[in-house]
C-alpha cells in the first residue's frame, strides 16, 4: 500500500526514480520530472540519496531561465556537502584560494598530475559536477564574481580527490586565472 515499495526496495526506488527524473528532464517533461523529484525528496533518507534529484532540479531551474535560483540552490547544496562558496566573493578570497591551489601544486610534476589516481567516490564526484553546473549558470547569469572561486575549488578537489572528467576543465580554468593575473609561465604549464 502507498509507499511500501520505498520501505521494501529503498535503493532500487532511489535509482529508478532518479533515472526516471533524469529521463523526463532530458525529454522536456518538466511536470513529470518534478513529481519524481518530489517523490525522492519526500522518501529519501540521506542527502547522498537525493543528490541526483537536486542536480536535475538545478538543471530545470537553469533551463527555465531561473539562473539565480539555479545558482543559489547549487550553492546551498554544495554548502551542505561541505563546499563553501562565499556569498560575496572579494579579491582577497580569490588571492587566498589561488595561493592555496599553488601550494597544493608545489612539488608535483606534470606526469604525477596526469597519472594521478581516479576519483571514484560518487559524493566527491557530485561536488565537482555541481561546481561545473553552477559555473555555467554563473557565467550566463550576472554571477561572474563567483567564477574564480568555483574554478579554484574545482582545481583543489581534483588535486585532493583524484582526476575525473572535470579535471581538464578545472586545469584549463586555473590556467586562465593564472595568465590573467600575470603568471604566464605557470599558466602555460
Amino acid at each position: 500500500s502507498g509507499n511500501d515499495y520505498w520501505e521494501c526496495y529503498y535503493h532500487l526506488c532511489i535509482d529508478l526514480f532518479s533515472a526516471a527524473a533524469e529521463m523526463e528532464q532530458c525529454v522536456g517533461n518538466t511536470d513529470k520530472c518534478l513529481v519524481l523529484i518530489n517523490e525522492i525528496f519526500d522518501n529519501g533518507k540521506r542527502l547522498e540519496d537525493k543528490l541526483r534529484a537536486f542536480y536535475v532540479q538545478i538543471q530545470i531551474f537553469g533551463s527555465q531561465g531561473s539562473l539565480e535560483e539555479a545558482v543559489r540552490t547549487g550553492f546551498d547544496l554544495l554548502k551542505e556537502l561541505g563546499v563553501r562558496i562565499p556569498r560575496k566573493p572579494r579579491v582577497w578570497n580569490v588571492v587566498a584560494e589561488t595561493l592555496k591551489t599553488k601550494k597544493m601544486l608545489k612539488g608535483r610534476s606534470d606526469e604525477s598530475l596526469i597519472s594521478g589516481s581516479r576519483l571514484e567516490d560518487p559524493v566527491e564526484l557530485m561536488k565537482l559536477e555541481l561546481l561545473h553546473l553552477v559555473s555555467m549558470y554563473c557565467y550566463v547569469w550576472q554571477g561572474s564574481d563567483f567564477l574564480p572561486i568555483i574554478f579554484l575549488r574545482s582545481m583543489q578537489y581534483s588535486l585532493q580527490h583524484g582526476i575525473n572528467e572535470y579535471t581538464p576543465y578545472a586545469f584549463a580554468n586555473f590556467a586562465v586565472l593564472l595568465v590573467n593575473s600575470g603568471d604566464i609561465d605557470e599558466g602555460d604549464r
